[in-house]
């Protein structure tokens, strides 16, 4: 089909803003409660579809872009016009998105996201006239090290040696993952072991060296961290926690006996439990359904275990009992003094009153264990019915072995982490991505790639697992 100059432009236009569009609300769905892969796939293949757009609709349909250059760039505008440019191979467009992207590091991110939904062949060919002094030109390489589709690995050995910044480190980490590189990446652990733990890029170097370090150095690393945790406050500590917890063998308990000896029973050993994956702290994880300020993160706990998920299975309630109650009493008191007497009007102002405190009350005792900054680290979790799931519980708990270690009460095996990466929520499948890896290194998934690609990686992954038995 071809089109007239008079339509290029606005449709070239109208795929490109669609496509900035879609590109900010994948970054939420990937976190969300209820999306699975299969919504996911819908997502990416309509982005997918506006790529191919702008692709057919080429050259003529830059024309417009220049004006659009001069507009105020936002992060969504800059990664359509990155992919445009490149899809297009033009050359001019593409080098005024590397300039922006330079001046404005609150681009980058953007910039380098844009080219995952590229080719690798179409990268490189507009990378040969790149200035290479360029901190972004370096993390642009890198990025395509990160993308499994690319093969030219043999001409990025200069910049896997000329790794500099800590962006850089953290992009080779996660490329050394995904490509099952160890080698690519030289940070001493008997050197670093401190910094590790303090730095700003913690969970990928951790994770790099209990992927591929040998039983002494996973060893050292676990026995370092349970000194750490007994000289650190609770909120220094949870970011390794879903890593060392769900450590083989006895480091994960080792890991909560030590929080719970040195921090006590608090956010981090709820998380923690969940991590160790054993159904056996299920009944303490109930007392903590009592406590509003713990009780949303310890029924999500209770689902990364048994499955089970509050909206779903009929143990959620959508404000507490307590607040839900009095607020209704409020209102129905409130309509009754506007048709009583002037006597019954202050009595029941005086209950009204009674029941705001009790509600106050109740808000401060949740916010009574909040960050300094007063941060609901929550607020995205549904307050869960305790009554409900001790119903469910009762009528369900047979069905788990107390020595297994469960995932969405899913055993952690290949096969079933594998059914859990193509059906549960997309906020569930890093976990199920790390717990696979950590037991198969080759069977590296990235959660973040375009759903279509992971799709094919895990029909790979699935016939690995056949021909292993």
């Amino acid at each position: 089909m071809r089109f007239g100059e008079s339509t290029i432009s606005p449709l070239t236009r109208q795929f490109s803003e669609r496509l900035g569009v879609d590109w900010k609300r994948r970054a939420r769905l990937l976190i969300g409660r209820h999306a699975r892969l299969s919504e996911l796939t819908i997502h990416d293949e309509r982005m997918a579809l506006q790529v191919e757009g702008l692709r057919c609709l080429g050259k003529p349909g830059m024309e417009g872009v220049q004006a659009r250059l001069k507009e105020e760039i936002v992060p969504r505008d800059l990664f359509s016009l990155a992919v445009q440019s490149c899809v297009t191979s033009d050359t001019d467009c593409f080098a005024a998105c590397v300039a922006l992207a330079e001046a404005m590091p609150h681009l980058q991110s953007a910039f380098l996201a844009a080219m995952e939904w590229v080719e690798p062949v179409l990268l490189c060919e507009l990378m040969k006239d790149w200035r290479t002094n360029s901190e972004l030109y370096r993390l642009t390489k890198l990025q395509l090290l990160v993308d499994t589709r690319f093969d030219g690995l043999s001409d990025f050995s200069s910049v896997i040696a000329e790794v500099q910044t800590q962006a850089e480190q953290r992009l080779l980490l996660r490329a050394a993952r995904l490509r099952a590189s160890p080698d690519w990446v030289q940070i001493p652990l008997e050197e670093n072991i401190t910094k590790l733990l303090d730095g700003g890029f913690q969970w990928e170097v951790c994770a790099h060296h209990l992927l591929f370090g040998d039983a002494s150095k996973r060893e050292q690393l676990l026995e370092h961290a349970c000194e750490h945790i007994q000289q650190s406050q609770e909120k220094d500590i949870e970011w390794w926690i879903t890593l060392l917890a769900s450590e083989p063998t006895q480091c994960g308990e080792q890991i909560v006996q030590t929080l719970l000896k040195h921090i006590g029973k608090g956010r981090c050993y709820i998380i923690a439990l969940g991590w160790l994956g054993k159904t056996q702290y299920i009944p303490e994880l109930i007392d903590f359904l009592d406590d509003p300020s713990l009780a949303r993160i310890a029924a999500n706990t209770i689902s990364m275990l048994t499955g089970s998920m509050p909206e779903r299975d009929g143990w959620q309630q959508t404000v507490t009992n307590a607040v839900s109650t009095d607020k209704d009493s409020k209102a129905d008191k409130t309509d009754k003094a506007d048709n009583a007497d002037n006597a019954d009007k202050d009595d029941n102002a005086d209950k009204a009153d009674k029941t705001a405190d009790k509600i106050n009350k109740i808000v401060d005792k949740i916010d009574k264990k909040k960050t300094e900054e007063q941060y609901d680290f929550d607020s995205h979790l549904p307050w869960p019915d305790k009554k409900c799931f001790l119903a469910w519980w009762d009528k369900h708990h047979q069905e788990f072995d107390a020595s297994a270690r469960y995932l969405l009460g899913r055993k952690r095996e290949p096969r079933e982490l594998i059914d859990l990466l193509k059906q549960t929520s997309l906020t569930w499948r890093p976990a199920a991505a790390w717990m696979l890896q950590r037991q198969k290194q080759e069977m590296a998934l990235d959660t973040d790639a375009a759903a279509f690609r992971q799709i094919t990686n895990l029909a790979h992954f699935e016939q690995l697992v056949e021909s292993i038995v």
